[in-house]
């Protein structure tokens, strides 16, 4: 598979912070957290890009989609999902494959301990609804996600699930594809700490429990779910199978008591 972004190819992890850098450059770019660790699972060494297996056995894992043999990924890839004023998504790795079932469009959200954002109520107590979109743009979701007259019920929710869950359907639709699938690749590092991941854990399961209205109360590590079909609008499609999951690296190193590596 090739990845690559403005049509120049990423060979490398150098490659990969030259031509698609996180947002906030090298202060992103650090051993341990989760931009530099994406780039290495994909180029544990310079070439051609290889596939995480904890990725691909997450991919893999649905009977229902079969194998997904994937093609073209582009990083720091920018989504939108709605025509208000305001940056877009920017999915941390989108990826176009395909199975039995047609074009599969992945959307990755790289996580070492970082948050999923604040609660959509914290978020909507900063915004200026003066000049902010946010409160008209989480009303949209609302409907769209949740078939929700407006964003009250969800402001326990984490505001990047939100917005990660509509770009990643919202890019499905671009690229013509037959189904959509969100994924959150972790990372347990030696900078990341456990009752972070166990945060993060948390409020992803609480997401998914309220868009499956409680038939779904934890997401596995390893194996895709779904599918699920949300009420939708225009630029986010409700016709498109959902798909979401986790899988997990864990590159943290153990230390003996001694101090001992």
């Amino acid at each position: 598979m090739r990845i690559a972004k403005n049509g120049r190819s990423i060979l490398s992890l150098d490659d990969w912070f030259a031509f698609a850098p996180p947002k906030m450059g090298a202060r992103q770019w650090v051993a341990g957290r989760s931009a530099r660790e994406l780039a290495e699972a994909w180029f544990p060494r310079a070439g051609e890009p290889s596939v995480p297996p904890e990725l691909a056995a997450l991919l893999n894992s649905s009977a229902d989609v079969g194998l997904i043999r994937l093609h073209a990924a582009e990083p720091e890839c920018s989504v939108r999902f709605d025509d208000l004023r305001g940056e877009p998504r920017n999915c941390d790795l989108a990826v176009i494959g395909e199975s039995a079932l047609g074009v599969v469009a992945v959307s990755i959200e790289a996580k070492a301990d970082e948050t999923f954002g604040r609660p959509v109520a914290n978020e909507l107590e900063s915004a200026e609804d003066r000049v902010s979109k946010l409160p008209e743009r989480l009303g949209r979701l609302a409907r769209a996600l949740f078939g929700l007259r407006d964003s009250q019920p969800i402001r326990a929710l984490h505001y990047q699930l939100i917005h990660g869950t509509a770009a990643a359907l919202a890019f499905a639709q671009q690229r013509k594809a037959s189904l959509a699938v969100f994924a959150v690749h972790e990372f347990v590092t030696n900078l990341t700490e456990d009752r972070k991941h166990d945060a993060n854990a948390h409020a992803l399961d609480q997401f998914v429990g309220f868009l499956t209205k409680g038939e779904i109360i934890s997401v596995p590590g390893g194996r895709l779910l779904g599918p699920f079909r949300v009420p939708g609008n225009k630029h986010i499609p409700g016709e498109m199978p959902l798909y979401i999951g986790k899988a997990q690296r864990n590159v943290r190193k153990q230390v003996c008591e001694d101090g001992g590596g």
